[in-house]
């Protein structure tokens, strides 16, 4: 009985390999997998906050990057005005009263830009920093193209500094933004933070450098170097803003279509 029972079973094992049978039997009761409803919710939910985040975050950043653009259309004026002031002299007073308008101008747009930062505190700290720091390298380089004089260089060191500390802040919190969205963008981000210290603690020694006999000289031929690279470097941030809004953008559209 136990032989003719294991033949059966041989046989049925091979018919169901010729498709003579099903492997399953169709009375055979399957339970439903268990769905976990809050599971479920919790995750829509993530989805959806990440979808209005990125969409958020892709406008404000084309933001700062017209704002950016705008701001530098007005120092770009301020520079040829100058020059037009430095070039006739009887226009000196006329000049001046513009540039110090425009200066103006343009600590309205550091104000605005760092407003911009400000409201995107509410997802990182450092953008809170960033833009509050922005906020006062502005009135100081407002001040300190209005007032001149050894007062007006004071203001001229604490917008120096606090230029820096914005980067920074700004380049922390732009990095930490894109963890979870495009780790590249995030390294870019971190990369450019990295420039930005070496050439700017470069342009501070060499500026001590240029003090000292005989090695000023040399100190002073790289400073001027090391001042193009800042240039690229402000144009590579700028670059990369674009980029962020850009790929924020794709980003929120792509997950959005998921």
């Amino acid at each position: 009985m136990y032989r003719n029972y294991q033949e059966d079973e041989i046989d049925r094992y091979f018919k169901e390999q010729e498709g003579g049978f099903a492997k399953k039997d169709p009375d055979e009761f399957t339970p439903e997998p268990y769905v976990d409803e809050r599971e479920v919710m919790r995750r829509k939910i993530e989805h959806e906050e990440k979808v209005a985040r990125c969409s958020v975050f892709a406008k404000k950043y084309m933001l700062l990057f017209m704002i950016l653009i705008g701001g530098i259309a007005l120092s770009a004026l301020s520079v040829v005005l100058a020059i037009l002031a430095f070039a006739t002299p009887s226009f000196v007073k006329t000049i001046s009263t513009v540039i110090i308008i425009l200066s103006f101008l343009s600590f309205a747009i550091s104000v605005g830009y760092g407003l911009v930062l400000v409201s995107l505190g509410n997802y990182y700290r450092d953008f809170r920093t960033a833009g509050l720091l922005y906020m006062v390298n502005g009135a100081m380089s407002a001040l300190y193209n209005s007032i001149g004089g050894g007062l007006g260089f004071l203001f001229q060191i604490t917008a120096a500094v606090a230029s820096v500390m914005y980067m920074l802040k700004f380049a922390s919190a732009m990095s930490a933004s894109f963890e979870n969205v495009a780790s590249y963008m995030s390294i870019s981000w971190d990369n450019f933070r990295k420039v930005f210290i070496y050439v700017y603690a470069g342009i501070a020694i060499l500026t001590l450098g240029s003090f000292v006999p005989i090695l000023g000289i040399f100190a002073s031929l790289f400073l001027l170097v090391l001042s193009v690279v800042a240039i690229g470097v402000s144009i590579w941030q700028i670059v990369l803003i674009f980029k962020s809004s850009r790929v924020m953008k794709e980003h929120a559209d792509s997950i959005f279509a998921g």
